[in-house]
């Protein structure tokens, strides 16, 4: 399946390229600002920016939803 990720909003939302089908909404923690999402594999990373100066940098199984790394940075 050839899935890919976008960000809406707050949400970060996984699709299937052929049909543009959602696969998986994951909602993104409110009161922030976010980059990427960058697809490598079986993971997208998605970088979360906070207002008071903080950074996270989380990424996901692209097939199941899953996280799979939180990074404090």
């Amino acid at each position: 399946m050839n899935l890919s990720a976008k960000i809406e909003n707050d949400k970060l939302i996984m699709f299937n390229l052929v049909n543009g089908a959602r696969t998986k909404v994951i909602t993104l923690p409110a009161g922030a600002t976010y980059s990427g999402p960058i697809v490598s594999g079986d993971n997208v990373t998605v970088s979360i920016h906070y207002k008071n100066g903080n950074n996270r940098s989380r990424t996901y199984n692209i097939k199941s939803g899953l996280l799979t790394s939180d990074i404090l940075m």
